[in-house]
């Protein structure tokens, strides 16, 4: 879960954002600078894995994306 921020996380991608902020420095981008990120708060990452645990699958195996549907 790289995108995660919040209280203990001390290198998400959020938190580099704000380093580099917080030092005046510039942000490079990659491409065309339109890539949407879709960060979560440790908190809503933690109740999402407790959510998965409690919702059977339909197949043995299975890929997930955790997010919150919003971009930043």
């Amino acid at each position: 879960l790289p995108s995660l921020f919040g209280l203990g996380q001390k290198d998400s991608f959020v938190d580099g954002l704000f380093r580099l902020l917080r030092n005046n420095e510039k942000i490079e981008l990659y491409g065309s600078g339109k890539a949407i990120r879709d960060a979560l708060f440790v908190e809503e990452a933690v109740e999402g894995l407790i959510r998965l645990t409690q919702t059977p699958f339909k197949t043995a195996y299975t890929s997930l994306n955790l997010g919150r549907g919003k971009a930043y």
